[in-house]
């Protein structure tokens, strides 16, 4: 257990899939886009990722989570697929501190990367990682089909 003051830091081998899927609804509340997720979800979604519950932290205030990084590892690379801290306590550096943390544990297991995606209109996440030397790498682009026609 680690400690960013006045957060506790745990690994998320302490939590359960419904768990962990509440919390990071939570702290994705209002966020860029519209987000929900339940146990049974969480647990396909991220465990096709890769994920990784030792290296994955929840952060806690008075036992109460309040940010949470999923972690996916694919070989000597890890992955950040999920970042998100409670409205109530962004805007005031944990995130820095947080990712510094995911950082530095990284290198002492000897990853030779992390790496991770965000939506463009993210420009919160998107500063954070600036400042923190991650380098753009592509865009992700989406696409949509108007459903009003048959598929053959």
């Amino acid at each position: 257990m680690t400690s960013i003051s006045p957060l506790v830091c745990r690994d998320a081998t302490h939590y359960d899939s419904h768990q962990l899927a509440a919390i990071l609804t939570e702290c994705f509340t209002d966020y860029v886009i519209p987000f929900t997720l339940d146990g049974p979800t969480f647990a396909t979604r991220f465990n096709a990722e890769g994920l990784s519950l030792t290296e994955s932290r929840i952060w806690s205030a008075n036992n109460n989570p309040v940010a949470l990084a999923i972690m996916v590892r694919r070989g000597s690379r890890c992955r950040l697929a999920a970042f998100a801290i409670h409205p109530r306590w962004r805007r005031g550096g944990l995130g820095t501190a947080m990712l510094e943390q995911l950082l530095r544990e990284a290198h002492q297991r000897g990853d030779s990367a992390l790496w991770l995606e965000v939506i463009s209109s993210n420009a919160a996440g998107i500063a954070l990682y600036d400042r923190m030397g991650f380098t753009r790498q592509d865009t992700l682009c989406g696409f949509a089909a108007p459903l009003g026609r048959t598929v053959r």
